[in-house]
């Protein structure tokens, strides 16, 4: 029985997603993109090496962000690193390539990268991880166990391992250096190195004795942030993950007057739009990622502050990406309107309805006086349907 929480009560109230990922994928709609969001993109196009920039748009109230939170637990479920990004709500700019990075790093977590490195050296060494996990100590004195061998010439093989495992993996020189330091720290069980790696990963200050101890001595910054990302999501990838998904939600808080948490200026927004630019055009150099991109309708059709006034990108949109009055869902621009007009032509409204109906009889006596706010939120949804669709009353209650 599904349970609906104080907290989803007032998001729905809000006209927000509900936080419950099981009530998210309760009330999204049923409909053909949002399948082959799962099947095609990310299950067929993102498993196997492509990388994709989508960019989904619609009047506001049409259900983008549930799209967005809906796209995240299913790709989270299906073993791919997500990122959720609200721009309503970021405390720092996404015109910084640098705080972007962190975003990701920060979410990232390096135990699976140092079991999957561990795994794949001591493969390289002709050993199986089953065998050093229970050992109390280095990987040094494991072979100096095993192979009844000098400590010098354990720490050759362990070099020449690690070398063989990060020649594999497409990164750039700083984080094939990171690998070599992060490796060696993990099977030698330095847990300081390894933690000291770690943070300089996650693109934080290390002190200058620090960065003499472990050679790591370039520091992320807005010239390589873009570059550094390209090797994270490599690391990523390493640890297990079957892509890397990037989820940009109400991207119109960059225009003027909208509400956010930060204002941006006209250099910010075009520094925005040079980010996009930029990830349309080095896909070549992504390997299984996704970048959706959802926003009103207005960051299209506004020439002066919208996609259209940043020509180096929107030149980039308009060959691949034209707007269509049939909606494909296989393009690249989505129309969440079109898919609106779908879902409540197909009865999903309905459905919807009757989902939300039998909610309000669950909501605990503690805030049963708040009811009636998820009724009038409900009301208002359906007048937003009928306006979006031209449907008088009378034939929108016939549609249904």
């Amino acid at each position: 029985m599904i349970e609906l929480s104080p907290e989803d009560l007032s998001t729905l109230q809000r006209g927000l997603p509900p936080t419950s990922e099981h009530l998210i994928r309760h009330l999204c709609i049923a409909h053909e993109w949002l399948d082959l969001m799962q099947d095609y993109c990310l299950n067929q196009v993102i498993a196997h090496g492509g990388s994709k920039v989508k960019i989904l748009h619609g009047a506001p109230a049409t259900g983008k962000s549930h799209y967005l939170q809906y796209i995240r637990v299913k790709a989270v479920a299906s073993g791919y690193f997500v990122l959720y990004l609200n721009l309503m709500e970021l405390d720092f700019f996404l015109s910084d390539p640098v705080q972007l990075y962190k975003s990701v790093a920060e979410q990232f977590n390096t135990a699976e990268l140092a079991r999957t490195l561990s795994w794949q050296i001591l493969l390289e060494l002709g050993y199986i991880y089953e065998d050093f996990e229970p050992f109390q100590g280095s990987l040094t004195e494991f072979i100096c166990e095993r192979e009844n061998a000098s400590p010098h010439d354990a720490k050759r093989q362990i070099r020449i391992a690690i070398n063989n495992v990060v020649n594999q993996i497409g990164v750039g020189f700083s984080f094939r250096k990171f690998l070599h330091i992060f490796s060696e720290a993990v099977v030698e069980k330095d847990s300081h190195t390894e933690a000291l790696a770690s943070s300089w990963l996650k693109g934080q200050k290390i002190e200058r004795s620090s960065k003499v101890q472990s050679s790591l001595y370039e520091i992320l910054n807005k010239s390589n942030a873009r570059i550094w990302l390209y090797s994270l999501t490599e690391l990523i990838l390493q640890s297990g993950f079957k892509g890397v998904v990037i989820l940009f939600d109400q991207i119109e808080a960059i225009l003027p007057g909208s509400g956010a948490q930060i204002r941006y200026t006209p250099m910010r927004r075009n520094d925005v739009y040079e980010l996009f630019r930029q990830l349309i055009d080095d896909l070549d150099f992504f390997h299984h990622t996704l970048f959706l991109i959802a926003g009103d309708d207005e960051i299209l059709d506004n020439e002066r502050y919208g996609l259209q006034s940043y020509h180096a990108l929107w030149m980039r949109i308009q060959p691949g990406f034209q707007r269509k009055d049939a909606l494909n869902p296989y393009a690249d621009l989505i129309d969440a309107n079109a898919i609106l007009a779908e879902a409540t032509h197909q009865g999903e409204i309905t459905k919807l309805a009757d989902k939300l109906q039998k909610l309000s009889h669950r909501i605990p006596e503690a805030y049963a006086e708040n009811l009636y706010l998820l009724d009038e939120s409900f009301s208002n949804f359906r007048f937003l349907v009928q306006s979006r669709l031209s449907l008088s009353p009378q034939e929108l209650y016939e549609d249904e």
